[in-house]
This record gives structure tokens, sequence and C-alpha cells, in this order.
């Protein structure tokens, strides 16, 4: 190695600890005041979180909701921060697999409402998404369309993961990463 890469190895080494000692010594002085201060702070987000887990539940969420009706469409679009819309038509074996993908991810991820769209049924939606290929899974924040994944080429072919599938969206913004929510 040379000398400047083991330098700053070093001092990355170095301020890693520095950090470390100043967490430690912090937790050295918390007192049982501050130790229950934090007990009941992460108390209050435990019940916020069951809360809203509730509030999703009752608004549908947890399952794929098909969708029938245009006007109902855009009422849950406006009603819910994150929606995943997976257009298909029946019959078609690859709409088919990424909706029983979905059917594995919606219980987990409570914070996404997933709809099913059935695109001959509802052409006013295709048109106005500009749907071209079936399957599409269109991601919507806040009421904006975000992303749209076309076919099944962005998830590396119909032979795709659950856990494939479940990665891009979380990078698309439409559900969270609840790894790094359970490090949190």
């Amino acid at each position: 190695m040379s000398q400047q890469y083991q330098q700053a190895l070093l001092a990355s080494a170095k301020i890693i600890e520095e950090t470390l000692d100043e967490k430690l010594n912090e937790m050295e002085e918390m007192t049982d005041e501050d130790y229950l201060k934090l007990r009941q702070k992460r108390l209050q987000s435990l019940k916020n979180k069951s809360k809203m887990k509730q509030e999703w539940v009752l608004k549908g969420h947890g399952k794929v909701v098909d969708i029938n009706d245009a006007t109902f469409f855009f009422n849950e679009v406006k009603n819910n921060k994150l929606v995943v819309v997976l257009f298909t038509r029946p019959g078609n074996q690859f709409a088919e697999i990424v909706l029983s993908h979905l059917n594995k991810l919606a219980p987990k991820h409570l914070e996404t409402h997933f709809l099913k769209v059935e695109a001959e049924a509802n052409p006013i939606l295709v048109e106005h998404l500009k749907i071209w290929m079936i399957p599409t899974i269109v991601c919507i924040k806040d009421g904006r369309t975000d992303h749209s994944i076309v076919g099944l080429d962005e998830l590396g072919g119909a032979n795709f993961t659950t856990v494939k599938l479940e990665k891009l969206l979380i990078k698309c913004g439409v559900m969270d990463n609840l790894e790094e929510e359970e490090e949190n």
C-alpha cells in the first residue's frame, strides 16, 4: 500500500474512534432521568407507528386493491402519500407474475397503497398515465407520477425476485427501507 493511502486510512480510523469515544462518554454520563426520557421518546415513537399502521389498514393498505373506476383511482391517489399501481390485462402472464410479487409486498409495506388496474376496462387512466405496455408499474408519490416501470426489463426479465422488485420500489421512493428502520 502506498504511504498516502495508509495515512488516509489511519486518519479516517482516528475520526471513527473519536466519534465512538464521544458517544461512549455521553452514555456514561447519562442519568436515570436521561434514560427514562429516552425510553419515553422511543415508546411514543412506537405508539405513533402503531397508530399509523392502523390508519393505513383502515384505508385499504396491506393488500392489492382492484380499481374499476377512474374517480375511485384519483381519490385513492389523492388520499395516500405512496402508491404503487400495476396496470394489467386479463391473461397476461407477465402481469400475473408482477401481481404475485406485489401480493407478497403489500402486507409487509403498509406505508404504501397497492392498486391494480385492468387497462382495457379503464381507458381514461391508460391515456392519462400514458400506459403503452402491459405490465406497467406506476410509482406515485404525493399524488404525482414519479417513475414507471414499463415491462420487465428494469427488473431483469420474467425471472425477477420479490426482493429485486422491493429494492427497485424502495429506490423509486414509494416504499420504506424496512432494514434501515430496524437499525434506527
